[in-house]
């Protein structure tokens, strides 16, 4: 899925609660089980998040089943969590100025990050994905 298309940047916070709730139990969902599974989440609230997620392609429709004698949606987040976090902050930092890289993002959060552990991570993700690239060439 191609992250872009999403121009719904930020979400309310009614929306946000919402794709917690999907990426958290990682299953499709009815509206009314996202309603049950909020803290003050009114089934009306959710319909109407909901619809406002669909259109920014926030979700899509996962399936079509019975909810007792009623058909119903069930609902999936397009992306995850961490693709949604990476987009909003291209988007956020694009917005200050044409000065955005991966490279100045990655330099941004190390900043504030002083555990050696997450360089450590970071040199074997860079390793692994040079081989990627050495791969497919």
């Amino acid at each position: 899925m191609s992250i872009n298309k999403n121009e719904g940047f930020p979400l309310t916070g009614r929306e946000t609660d919402i794709m917690a709730i999907l990426w958290n139990l990682d299953k499709p969902m009815l509206a009314s089980e996202i309603a049950a599974s909020g803290d003050q989440l009114s089934i009306n609230t959710v319909q109407a998040a909901m619809k406002s997620l669909l259109r920014k392609g926030m979700i899509e429709v996962a399936d079509i089943v019975y909810s007792g004698t009623v058909l119903s949606r069930t609902y999936r987040p397009t992306l995850s969590r961490q693709q949604y976090m990476v987009s909003h902050l291209r988007q956020y930092f694009q917005s200050l100025g044409n000065d955005y890289s991966t490279v100045s993002l990655v330099s941004a959060l190390l900043d504030n990050d002083k555990d050696e552990r997450i360089i450590d991570e970071l040199e074997e993700m860079l390793r692994q994905r040079k081989e990627e690239f050495k791969e497919s060439e």
